[in-house]
């Protein structure tokens, strides 16, 4: 497994997580993102849920409407309930 750091990932969902915070976000972004985050979380590495929930979690206060509100919010706790289980499965 090679190591590379997260912000020279190109990855489409590596892409999609940048859009979180990027300052021309779209909803749809925000939107196929969360599709991603519920179909595939358990393919999701450990970084990219952390990125997820670090950047959904910063940008929550500046939220354009209720929908954009409700997306980082849903990312945010997608995020966050995966993160808690991989370390509650990490336990001896």
């Amino acid at each position: 497994m090679t190591f590379m750091p997260f912000m020279f990932d190109r990855s489409s969902t590596a892409k999609l997580i940048k859009a979180i915070d990027s300052p021309a976000r779209q909803p749809a972004q925000l939107e196929q993102l969360r599709k991603v985050m519920t179909a595939d979380i358990y393919n999701l590495p450990y970084g990219y849920l952390d990125q997820a929930r670090r950047r959904a979690a910063l940008m929550l206060p500046l939220a354009q409407d209720e929908k954009e509100k409700d997306l980082l919010n849903d990312i945010y706790m997608t995020a966050f309930r995966r993160i808690q289980r991989i370390h509650m499965e990490s336990r001896p």
